[in-house]
């Protein structure tokens, strides 16, 4: 099995955590998170059968991984299964119980602001990390579990577990792509994705058990995961999940590896999900939210009640469009001040604004923007003086003041040709000459690094 990196982390982190997961993919690295996939839903046991599959872990420590009951979880179940782990400090977070005495036991890297270049070095000179270079990790269904010859006298509720089925062969691989031309569903473990094509998938939903009473299943419900864009540095797959709460086992799963050769945006289309079964149910149109919440959609035979009688053999159909959509930033950067010095001098001590706008000049939206900058040595934030100013508060929303500690802010979503303004003022209180101001722009999409010279000028007494 193609070995790769899990990793663990608080989604209050994401925007950090997203960058450097980001970086070490176009590095060529595989690496697997829950992007966009909230703990505690429906996919729970698919996320904790990737941990234990990983080659190593790359466990993300902060205050709120402290106090998050499924981080610590997670920790728990890395450490139990003896997993090769890899801490990363965010901030100076400590575990408050035995917990850190055991994570003091392994050689960790400590992340600041400004030392994630050398965070990413020393992470990409790991040992485990070098063994997950190159390659991307195999999309396998899960979980392991017993599997019957077709006709098989099943006494227990059990789904897509038939190894020869007569029309759809091994339902382990129960999600299923047909491709631009082709006729037929195959069970493909992954699918190189063209723009401008559209990719019908089957869910395929067999409730293997015998007509028996004990055999109906009970809250039975599906989720998919579609990623929003696919690019060629970044491990992408479209995840099917189907459980039941008196099913073995419980959940289940199957998905299909995306691979492109430019970045690729992904749709659903629109009233194209249909619902295919024996009964009532059968041809209905389904919304999208089976694809769109974490928690799933209820599937059913006669009624979307969850139950699915015995011997039931149901399918959801659907179709994705790949679009190679142009996506461009536009992004300025710089220092208002009334001093008769040229532009881009400051004086030491003078208190300046800095104005960043962020435009997007493509055609597709850019989402959970957010901005952080990386001031010089010497450079101070004037407390309570950061504003933005966009489509939604043209008149301005002071923010927190994170500009510049490597938390930064997020601050929405932007549509074409909408923009965002941040003003702040800041002063040198030491340095002289030239000095650099640093500004990060991160979204969904990946994240621009920006620099404004200055330089600071001695004051006139």
């Amino acid at each position: 099995m193609t070995r790769y990196i899990f990793i663990s982390y608080s989604h209050l982190d994401q925007r950090t955590v997203s960058g450097i997961a980001d970086r070490l993919e176009r590095g060529g690295y595989s690496v697997w998170y829950d992007r966009d996939i909230q703990p505690g839903s429906l996919w729970d046991e698919m996320i904790k059968s990737k941990l234990r599959d990983a080659a190593v872990v790359l466990m993300f420590i902060s205050e709120n991984f402290v106090k998050s009951a499924y981080c610590r979880l997670e920790l728990q179940l890395a450490l139990e299964q003896k997993k090769n782990i890899l801490p990363v400090y965010l901030d100076r977070a400590r575990f408050e119980d035995g917990l850190q005495e055991q994570i003091d036991r392994i050689q960790n890297i400590s992340l600041m602001p400004a030392s994630l270049d050398e965070c990413l070095q020393r992470l990409q000179k790991h040992d485990a990390i070098q063994k997950c270079l190159g390659k991307f990790h195999s999309t396998r269904p899960g979980p392991e579990r017993t599997y019957y010859p077709h006709g098989a006298a099943i006494d227990t509720v059990t789904f897509n577990s038939v190894k020869d089925h007569p029309v759809y062969g091994d339902e382990r691989r129960f999600l299923r792509v047909k491709l631009p031309g082709s006729e037929s569903f195959e069970p493909a473990a992954s699918v190189k994705l063209r723009p401008g094509q559209v990719y019908e998938f089957e869910l395929l939903i067999h409730n293997n058990a015998a007509a028996t009473e004990n055999g109906t299943a009970k809250s039975a419900r599906i989720a998919v995961h579609l990623p929003e864009y696919v690019r060629p540095s970044r491990m992408s797959e479209i995840l099917a999940v189907l459980s039941s709460v008196n099913a073995s086992p419980p959940q289940i799963w199957s998905g299909i590896e995306l691979h492109c050769e430019k970045t690729l945006f992904l749709t659903f289309v629109n009233a194209s999900a249909v619902y295919h079964c024996g009964g009532a149910c059968d041809g209905q149109k389904l919304s999208t939210s089976f694809i769109e919440t974490d928690h799933g959609f209820y599937v059913g035979l006669d009624r979307f009640d969850g139950t699915v009688p015995a011997g039931a053999l149901c399918r959801v159909t659907f179709q994705v469009r790949a679009t190679e959509e142009s996506g461009e930033i536009g992004y300025t950067k710089k220092i208002l001040k009334k001093n008769g010095l040229p532009d881009g001098h400051v004086r030491l001590g003078e208190v300046f604004t800095v104005r960043t706008e962020f435009r997007n000049l493509g055609t597709f939206d850019y989402r959970n923007v957010g901005f952080w900058d990386m001031f010089p040595e010497g450079m101070e934030l004037i407390p309570g003086t950061t504003v933005l100013r966009n489509g939604r508060h043209p008149d301005g929303l002071k923010m927190e003041d994170t500009i510049h500690d490597g938390t930064g802010f997020k601050t929405g979503t932007y549509g074409p040709h909408a923009n965002a303004i941040i003003t702040y003022q800041a002063r040198f209180t030491s340095g002289s000459g030239r000095q650099r101001v640093g500004g990060s722009i991160a979204h969904e999409t990946g994240m621009s690094n920006f620099w404004l010279p200055v330089i600071v000028e001695p004051d006139e007494e």
